[in-house]
């Protein structure tokens, strides 16, 4: 790249937007013949020279104030006519050359040093004349680094940003100074007078918050966390989207409580790897096209190459992170019984759910299931509820054929109800079908198969086959289509916890793990994929499921809980690690070398890591026999950010039509962004204990499209969401919820099924209370589920062996990749690259 400095050159640039149109200010150019000094003007096509410095010591900063451009060049303040092109000396002189900055119809001024700092504002009317004010800035000895900001409000207040000692408010109808935070951060002003300050709360954990400036209360609300520190930008539309730069952790589009990842910045540029990269600083923004001009760095060899990028971020993309996670429906799901359990959730064809759960109605009493199909369609209603025999562990459902099966597994058998059966049930405008009643209720020979425990099922075979666990003899076996056995196998392991049939590729897939012995003789588990034929149950492949005695390193306990069958054809499987020293890194062919995982921030990095455990889930490619991508997440301790117990057990995993991947299960404290997280836009409750969570992950493993603890109010007591399913783009969650309750109290803090509730939506029963006592506080455990909307996008996404697991510090590891996914980030262009893309004219 010609033409461009060296990294001894102080090359300085300045970018504005003026009317819609790109200004920059070149100074100190190290080619001045193809490259001149001064102001450039950029066409959307090539770059025009419009005017030399207005002085021989070059141009500085340009600023817009009252729709004029403005520069200073040599401690003047000049104004550009550019009709005439040529500059206007103001006669106003500025004291410190470079912390100067933007107003409305203003230009705000700090000089004195940055201990005592004098801070002042020249305000200008159209013909570039006015006069300073001093704005008494009261507070002394301040910490004195140079990394200062200032900017005025939509309501002409006046902020100040110091380095370490805090931000400042200028009230400007009382004309006085108050302490706005005591941190200090990035400041950022929307386009709709939303005020965003970014600072590092918990410290070395390169996460870097989002709060929001509460005008009516004086007080900072959180919205965001994401990797970085301080995060600064630019007003990036009227609407109030912002653009957040983030150096080398990236950069963000912010509104309110949602969050795009700007990726692949340098896609379709012909540029190489190295090329590719780069730390962006000096941005501006033309709202009227969406597009962000950025001063672009990186370093290639013995030089610093400088460029110009612009970035249109396609904020249609469906995938960005929402802190408030939005419910259609929400209920509380039983009353006066002993004990309860959710045990399994699904969507049927008809867009009702199918809810299995176990219950003990009294004390001493037996446990048995429960299947309910609530209709979801309108006003929420039970349609029916059949009582079995025994409780169900599992259940799926084939909806690829109406003629196909409904299959609960349960701990005296396996129950299998036809689809249309349960059809009828499900549709009130038909007859009910006594026959499917029966059926249900009481299981023929043929139907109820074995007599033994069914610990998990799957009947998504390409000719209507059923795959089941028998839990006590750990039996795999597959069933035909008309319930005969087609065959069976015991498997030497020591948990098998999950079945899935593949129907494209025809295997049985199952996981679990295996106690095993290090070479010291300690125990640890060892978790094992492991898949056969399904025609004719011969054996096909493995991942993981290493002998004990060749893992001198990556030690940690690792456990697979779930495997599922995603839309895309692709194996998902979920489980979890007891710390981060895990084979759960690698490909599952090799327990060591280039590691496999994606992070997305400090909640899925390796360091600052102890024991905890910690949630695991990966897409496999079943025709490869390959280990596509891996994700380890974790909670972090919000006072030092040490890693805490994020788990899959007793939980569950789904997939939606796009590859994004819901988990559910617990978190301990805390969460990415608790603090900030809502539920339709109810804040959710004070940490009580391990809670509901419910993680969403992007297709491509780098973002999540939301992470929420489903703690509904200040009574809450934790629990666990232990079952999930998708279709369309609706997704039912269950679980259970503890919670205080007084008897007479039906208030609930925020629990009753009250019209202005914001959290319980539609409810069949609300939560129950204290039975006995006046007063008396107990805690109670209630059912709860809910149906959430998913943003999902089209299915045209295409999986390779991508290796390239970037950590949130920005460096790659070694990888191996062979191609590359086509991601669903935000679609970002390079519109311009300096002396290199684009042509530069010369004006004579």
């Amino acid at each position: 790249m010609e033409g461009l400095p060296g990294k001894e050159n102080d090359l300085t640039i300045s970018l504005v937007v003026n009317n819609g149109v790109l200004f920059m200010s070149l100074k100190d150019s190290p080619n001045t013949e193809t490259h001149p000094n001064g102001l450039w003007q950029f066409d959307e096509e090539q770059w025009w020279h419009l005017a030399d410095p207005p002085v021989q010591y070059g141009l500085g900063k340009l600023m817009v104030v009252s729709g004029h451009l403005y520069g200073v060049s040599h401690n003047i303040l000049y104004r550009f006519d550019i009709n005439r092109r040529f500059w206007y000396d103001t006669m106003k002189f500025l004291p410190d050359f470079s912390n100067f900055y933007q107003g409305d119809g203003k230009v705000l001024l700090h000089k004195g040093g940055t201990t005592d700092p004098q801070l002042s504002m020249l305000t200008l009317d159209a013909a570039g004349q006015g006069t300073w004010r001093d704005l008494a800035f009261p507070f002394t000895g301040l910490d004195g680094k140079p990394h200062i900001d200032m900017l005025e409000d939509t309501f002409s207040d006046i902020w100040y940003k110091t380095n370490y000692d805090g931000v400042y408010h200028y009230d400007a109808q009382a004309e006085t100074w108050e302490l706005a935070n005591n941190d200090s951060g990035a400041l950022t002003l929307g386009a709709d007078g939303t005020l965003y300050l970014s600072y590092e709360v918990t410290k070395h954990t390169q996460i870097s918050t989002f709060f929001r400036y509460v005008r009516e209360t004086k007080g900072w609300e959180q919205l965001h966390a994401t990797r970085g520190y301080g995060i600064g930008g630019v007003a990036l539309s009227p609407g109030g989207h912002v653009f957040m730069s983030g150096g080398r952790f990236g950069e963000f589009v912010v509104e309110n409580t949602k969050l795009w990842e700007v990726q692949d910045t340098y896609d379709g540029q012909g540029l190489s790897s190295d090329e590719s990269k780069g730390v962006s600083s000096k941005v501006t923004s033309n709202m009227a096209s969406g597009v962000v001009y950025c001063v672009n760095k990186f370093a290639k060899q013995d030089q610093e190459i400088t460029r110009i990028i612009g970035l249109k971020p396609a904020l249609t993309s469906k995938h960005y992170y929402d802190s408030d996670l939005k419910m259609n429906y929400s209920s509380f799901l039983t009353h006066g019984v002993t004990e309860f359990e959710t045990a399994a959730i699904k969507i049927l064809l008809e867009k009702h759910l199918l809810l299995a759960t176990n219950t003990v109605q009294e004390a001493g009493g037996t446990k048995a299931g429960v299947l309910q199909i609530i209709s979801i369609d309108g006003q929420p209603r039970e349609i029916d509820s059949l009582s079995l025999e025994a409780p169900v562990l599992d259940m799926d459902i084939d909806r690829k054929n109406i003629s196909g099966h409904t299959v609960i597994a349960t701990t005296k058998g396996l129950l299998v109800i036809k689809n249309h059966d349960i059809a009828a049930l499900s549709d009130p405008t038909q007859s009910i079908n006594p026959a499917a009643i029966e059926r249900a209720r009481y299981p023929t020979a043929t139907e109820l198969l074995h007599s033994s425990e069914h610990k998990r099922v799957s009947c998504c075979g390409p000719n209507g086959e059923i795959a089941a666990i028998l839990d006590t003899t750990h039996n795999i076996t597959v069933y035909h289509s008309d319930l005969s056995v087609q065959w069976t196998k015991t498997v030497s392991r020591s948990f098998v916890e999950d079945i899935a049939i593949d129907p494209d590729h025809e295997l049985v897939i199952v996981v679990g793990f295996d106690n095993k012995k290090l070479p010291s003789g300690n125990p640890v588990q060892v978790a094992f994929v492991t898949a056969w034929s399904l025609t004719t149950g011969n054996f096909v492949m493995q991942l993981f499921g290493f002998d004990g005695a060749d893992l001198s390193s990556n030690i940690a306990d690792t456990r697979l809980y779930r495997a599922v069958i995603g839309p895309d054809r692709f194996l998902y499987i979920g489980g979890e690690s007891a710390g981060t020293e895990t084979i759960f890194r690698y490909d599952g062919k090799n327990y060591e070398g280039v590691e496999k995982i994606q992070k997305i921030d400090f909640y899925n990095d390796l360091w600052n890591t102890k024991s905890a455990q910690i949630t695991y889930h990966a897409r496999v490619d079943l025709a490869a026999r390959t280990l596509l991508r891996g994700q380890l997440t974790m909670a972090r301790l919000k006072s030092d950010g040490t890693s805490n117990t994020l788990r899959l057990k007793d939980g569950d995993l789904c997939v939606g039509s796009d590859g994004s991947i819901v988990l559910v299960g617990s978190a301990n404290s805390q969460i990415n962004n608790r603090d900030a997280t809502r539920l339709d836009g109810a804040k959710v409750g004070e940490y009580a204990g391990a809670e509901p969570s419910l993680l969403w992950v992007r297709p491509d493993f780098r973002g999540r499209n939301g992470w929420s603890v489903m703690v509904l109010g200040d009574k809450h007591k934790g629990g666990t969401l232990n079952a999930c399913d998708i279709w369309d783009e609706t997704l039912a969650v269950s679980g259970h919820i503890k919670a205080s309750s007084e008897s007479n109290d039906t208030s609930m803090a925020g629990y009753a099924p009250t019209s202005d509730s914001a959290i319980i939506k539609e409810p069949l029963l609300s939560f129950p209370t204290a039975a006995e006592g006046d007063g008396v506080t107990t805690t109670l455990q209630a059912g709860w589920m809910a149906t959430v909307p998913l943003r999902l996008e089209p299915m045209n996404i295409t999986y390779t062996d991508d290796s390239d697991s970037t950590s949130a510090d920005g460096d790659d590891s070694e990888s191996s990749a062979v191609g590359r996914e086509v991601r669903h980030g935000v679609l970002v262009s390079c519109l311009l690259l300096v002396a290199a893309a684009t042509r530069f004219v010369v004006r004579a």
